[in-house]
């Protein structure tokens, strides 16, 4: 057989194993790790700037909201971005870095069902500025498509943050049979002007993600001490430190202790928009906050010039493999 055609053959079995890999690292994938890093009542790793310590959600995770008042039967996921409160607002006006939004999306398991529903998904934003306590709006936000084609958006007035969301209608919930929410969306931090590093206030960007519950028609009361309408929450989630990197930054309304009680979301529910998986190694806030990128693992193959010098042939664990590409099992029943 040429040996040209024995080195096709290889480079069909690299592009095999690569897919395998992937498959490897899904597999490995520890989802319910993962959200026990973004339940109920967890200490933020930064303090949103301009919020009130009096507010519930100032320095950790809510309580879940499973039950809407008011009637409220619809829901939509969401997610902010705010400066770290040991941010010096003086210097918005040299800011140089965005918040890119990969995607949102809102996942429900009912209390019977063992598979979760997927209320909303989308890589299509939209969003606002508000007033860091949410008592007022503040002018239209900075957004502007990247070249990938995702929002990034930039808080540029002081007081602010940017509030957003997956632009899809929002969904309707079977209310009274919730047993848990998640809710995502992925963030990274880009330049200003591409190619160019990141602002030094990018140490100090926080993001979290939630859900709320809306009335029919999408809309949320006004209380009496806001000029804006405020939406009951479901969950308001941690504030985690925002990267270079991609990050699925999460609410989950189940307790880390509940969790080995329910059904793990799908694995398409935490694929970042590089590919990849979050590692919670690199969750954990004292290690470091990005999430791991996928390397592909080398095939164990070499090739190997055949005794007769007639070609070439693939070898793995030391074995010759057969012309399927497999490797021959030492038991002659194996399929």
């Amino acid at each position: 057989m040429p040996i040209s055609y024995r080195f096709h053959s290889f480079r069909i079995l690299l592009a095999s194993c690569t897919c395998l890999s992937s498959a490897a690292v899904a597999a490995e994938f520890d989802a319910k790790r993962f959200l026990a890093l973004y339940g109920p009542n967890l200490a933020h790793e930064g303090l949103p700037h301009g919020v009130p310590t009096t507010y519930s959600w100032y320095r950790k995770s809510s309580s879940p909201t499973l039950s809407p008042p008011n009637g409220e039967s619809l829901a939509n996921a969401w997610g902010q971005a705010y400066y770290d409160r040991t941010f010096d607002t003086s210097e918005i006006a040299q800011v140089s870095t965005r918040v890119e939004i990969g995607s949102g999306a809102l996942w429900v398991l009912y209390d019977d069902s063992t598979r979760w529903t997927n209320l909303q998904s989308s890589t299509r934003i939209g969003g606002g500025s508000w007033a860091e306590d949410f008592h007022s709006t503040c002018k239209t936000w900075n957004k502007r498509t990247e070249s990938d084609g995702r929002t990034a958006a930039r808080i540029d007035s002081a007081g602010c943050n940017i509030h957003f969301w997956p632009d899809v209608a929002h969904a309707p919930v079977r209310v009274g049979h919730p047993r848990a929410f998640f809710a995502s969306v992925a963030l990274r931090l880009v330049p200003e002007t591409p190619g160019s590093p990141l602002g030094s206030e990018s140490a100090q960007m926080l993001g979290s993600a939630g859900a709320d519950w809306r009335v029919p028609g999408g809309g949320c009361p006004t209380p009496s001490d806001s000029k804006v309408a405020v939406c009951h929450g479901i969950g308001i989630g941690r504030f985690v430190k925002l990267s270079a990197r991609w990050r699925l930054v999460s609410y989950v309304s189940c307790a880390p202790s509940l969790l080995d009680s329910i059904p793990m979301p799908p694995l398409e529910a935490f694929v970042l928009p590089d590919g990849t998986y979050p590692d919670p190694n690199l969750e954990d806030p004292s290690v470091g906050i990005v999430p791991k990128k996928e390397t592909p693992r080398p095939f164990p193959a070499r090739l190997v010039l055949r005794k007769d010098l007639s070609g070439i042939e693939i070898q793995a664990r030391g074995e010759t493999l057969a012309p399927d590409g497999r490797i021959p099992s030492s038991n002659p029943s194996a399929p």
